[in-house]
C-alpha cells in the first residue's frame, strides 16, 4: 500500500493584508489557520529581533536592526499550493519565483493532520538554529550557506542579507 503524505510550503511577503479568495487546492487553509501561521512566524521573529533566540554553542544570536513583522500573501499562498500540489521533492526554481524565497517540509500523511503540520513547520524551520553554529556577532548570509541547514532559517527570518 503506499502511503502518501502532504506538504507544507510556504511562501511569506509583503502581504495584501485582505483575506484569501476561494480557489481551487486551497479548502484546507483557513482564516484561523492563516492567522495562526503569521502570529507563529511573527512571535519568533520578535524573539529574534530583541536577541533572544539561542545558537548551538548558547550563545545568543545578535539583536536585528531591521526585522519587520510579516503579513500573510494570497497570491504567495496560491503560487505555494501550485507547486505544493505537485508533490514536489525540492524547491521550485528561484527562476520561478523572482525575488522571493521558498521553504519546503513534507510530513508522512499518518503523522498529523494538515493544520497541525502546518504550524509544525514553522517550528521546524526555526529549530535549525539550535542544531548549529553559524553567526557571530553579524548575521550576514552567504552564498556559501544556500542549501546548507542554515538556509530554510533564513527564508523565514528575512533580516539575512546577502
Amino acid at each position: 500500500m503506499l502511503n502518501t503524505g502532504f506538504q507544507v510550503l510556504i511562501c511569506l511577503g509583503g502581504g495584501t493584508g485582505g483575506r484569501c479568495a476561494p480557489r481551487p487546492n486551497s479548502n484546507r487553509m483557513t482564516d484561523a489557520l492563516r492567522d495562526q501561521y503569521v502570529n507563529l512566524h511573527n512571535f519568533r521573529r520578535g524573539l529574534l529581533a530583541t536577541g533572544q533566540i539561542p545558537r548551538k554553542d548558547g550563545k545568543y544570536l545578535p539583536k536585528a536592526s531591521n526585522m519587520w513583522r510579516i503579513s500573510y500573501d494570497c497570491d504567495l499562498e496560491q503560487g505555494a499550493i501550485g507547486w505544493a500540489s505537485q508533490c514536489p521533492s525540492a524547491l521550485s526554481e528561484p527562476s520561478s519565483r523572482p525575488g522571493i524565497g521558498e521553504n519546503l517540509k513534507t510530513f508522512p500523511a499518518t503523522r498529523f493532520v494538515f493544520d497541525t503540520a502546518a504550524k509544525k513547520s514553522v517550528t521546524e524551520w526555526w529549530k535549525v538554529i539550535r542544531d548549529v553554529n553559524y553567526f557571530e556577532n553579524v548575521v550576514v548570509f552567504r552564498p556559501f550557506h544556500d542549501g546548507a541547514p542554515i538556509s530554510s532559517f533564513t527564508q523565514v527570518d528575512d533580516m539575512l542579507v546577502l
